[in-house]
């Protein structure tokens, strides 16, 4: 057993290996990862009654290969992770991250955060978007995606409540408009890909409790062309 259990995991990560390149919209990403461990002080282990022996951050973003172009140098700049506790915290940390979507123009990425701090009730986790503007080099604003006083605001905040509390269909009352407004309306919570634009909804930002976790919104291009700046760059309001 103990060998099986050690061929999947060098499977696992000979897969993970594999994955570390991706080629995606005439970039070359690169996964670059931050790993370490320390052992767990006894007084820690005894005082959480936890059987755990180590703390592990495992934090991983993407790095674009080849000429480091300006725009280049600013993608890589604003995408990069640090730890945000020290080994000695005794809080594991998982950064991770997909790809939405590569281009001359924007480049989303999407990341998940977990922290399970030892000492600590239950592990807590969120979400966040980084999207940038290439060729100005800095994050995507909300004017790059949007036209001024076309409502998009009230549109977003109505179309991701009408979502969201169909699935959680047995909260009444569900969930509350000026949460999701709060939530919906911030670019570093939005992933822009090929059919839409996807609102991330972390944990505790749309009402609910922890046990709800979190949620994301996806609103196809064509719904939300009345909105759309029409100067917005590929892909925004691609097929609409």
């Amino acid at each position: 057993a103990q060998a099986q259990c050690l061929e999947s995991r060098l499977r696992a990560r000979a897969q993970e290996a594999r994955s570390a390149i991706q080629e995606m919209g005439g970039y070359t990403f690169q996964r670059l990862e931050l790993i370490d461990a320390a052992p767990v002080a006894a007084s820690i282990a005894a005082a959480t009654g936890r059987d755990e022996h180590a703390v592990v951050r495992d934090i991983r973003f993407p790095r674009i290969d080849g000429p480091q172009t300006p725009e280049v140098r600013a993608f890589n700049d604003m995408v990069a992770q640090q730890p945000q506790f020290r080994l000695q915290d005794a809080t594991n940390e998982i950064v991770d991250y997909t790809i939405a979507f590569a281009g001359p123009d924007i480049i989303s990425v999407r990341f998940t955060y977990s922290t399970d701090q030892l000492q600590a009730a239950t592990p807590s986790s969120t979400l966040r978007a980084v999207n940038v503007m290439m060729k100005e080099r800095r994050a995507l604003a909300e004017n790059d995606v949007f036209a001024p006083d076309s409502g998009w605001q009230r549109f977003l905040t109505q179309r991701a409540v009408r979502e969201i509390s169909r699935q959680f269909s047995d909260y009444p009352d569900f969930p509350p408009e000026r949460d999701v407004f709060e939530t919906a309306t911030k670019p570093h919570l939005w992933v822009i890909g090929e059919r839409g634009l996807t609102l991330l909804f972390p944990p505790l930002s749309f009402g609910g409790s922890h046990v709800d976790g979190a949620t994301e919104v996806l609103i196809p291009w064509a719904e939300l062309r009345p909105y759309l700046n029409p100067n917005a760059p590929a892909p925004i309001g691609a097929g609409a």
